[in-house]
């Protein structure tokens, strides 16, 4: 199977994030989740955010999903859209759970990032920011998009969105996987990154704000 163009081209992205996610393995070990773990984790998150969306544009690829010109109008209704999905998604799921497999609702994932945002404020570029616009660049346009180019629709959403929710991990599976179809959905449907990225991050940070009320 010969590897095209935008295929070797998104394979600086998946590095990065790679690297990324073993440097704070690392610094875990030393730091063991201390003020000064929560520090690094962001500054070096931000970087690597950064780096990312410098390969993206430095490298540009265009997979088959990204076709389309959408006005900026579009971009925020399928943004609030994806967001108010993402939030009906959790709030049905939980439910599910708890009713039919008496599951907890409580989300370790989850309380951990609200807790620290709430001792380090600085740390809110973390959930906020840094990794929705990565989790979105790697599991959806690298990941998906990629995938999308041999086999159907669905089982690339399925594969990729399964692999989004590991990487949370988080005992609620399904829930991260449904809102990761969700999110590529989106992106199959706009033909854009940005859309599925700012559901994202809307997601994210309305979720922060909520809890501090």
């Amino acid at each position: 199977m010969i590897i095209n163009l935008e295929q070797r081209n998104s394979i600086p992205l998946l590095l990065t994030y790679i690297s990324y996610q073993i440097l704070l393995a690392i610094f875990n070990i030393f730091y063991n989740q201390s003020h000064n773990f929560y520090l690094v984790e962001t500054i070096i998150g931000t970087l690597c955010m950064l780096v990312i969306v410098y390969l993206n544009h430095r490298f540009s690829f265009k997979n088959k999903l990204e076709h389309k010109t959408i006005k900026l109008k579009s971009i925020l209704l399928w943004s609030i859209l994806g967001m108010v999905g993402a939030l009906v998604i959790q709030i049905g799921l939980f439910r599910i759970e708890s009713e039919l497999f008496h599951f907890s609702s409580y989300s370790a994932n989850t309380n951990l990032l609200l807790e620290i945002v709430h001792h380090y404020l600085y740390y809110i570029l973390v959930p906020g920011i840094t990794a929705p616009v990565m989790e979105e660049l790697i599991f959806r346009k690298v990941l998906f998009g990629n995938f999308s180019r041999f086999i159907p629709f669905l089982p690339a959403a399925l594969i990729s969105s399964l692999l989004f929710s590991l990487a949370h991990m988080d005992g609620h599976f399904l829930i991260y996987a449904s809102i990761g179809l969700l999110f590529c959905y989106i992106y199959y449907r706009t033909g854009t990154i940005i859309t599925s990225t700012f559901s994202h991050i809307f997601l994210n940070l309305f979720i922060i704000l909520l809890s501090s009320l």
